[in-house]
C-alpha cells in the first residue's frame, strides 16, 4: 500500500546505483528514461529487441513486480531503494 501510495504522488524518489543521493521523478519522466536509457542498453548489449514501455500504469506494474521479487523496498522515509543483487 505504501508503494502505491508513493508512486501516485506528483514524484517520487529513487535510490539505486546511477543516484546513490536518490533522484526524484515523476511517472512520466521516469517511463521516458527507462524506455530510452535501460532498455535501450539492454537491447545493445544483448542484441535483442525489447517493447517499450506504454503508458504510466506498464511502469506502476513493473515497480510492483520489482517489489514483490524483494528487488526494492520503501523506505520509511518513502524512497524506493534498489537491493543490492
Amino acid at each position: 500500500m505504501q508503494l502505491e501510495l508513493l508512486l501516485r504522488e506528483d514524484r517520487f524518489r529513487v535510490v539505486d546505483s546511477a543516484h546513490p543521493d536518490g533522484h526524484a521523478w515523476t511517472l512520466r519522466e521516469y517511463m521516458d528514461d527507462w524506455n530510452k536509457e535501460d532498455l535501450a542498453a539492454d537491447a545493445k548489449r544483448t542484441g535483442e529487441e525489447y517493447d517499450l514501455l506504454p503508458d504510466e500504469h506498464a511502469v506502476i506494474e513493473m515497480v510492483h513486480d520489482w517489489h514483490h521479487r524483494d528487488r526494492i523496498s520503501v523506505t520509511r522515509d518513502g524512497v524506493i531503494e534498489w537491493r543490492p543483487l
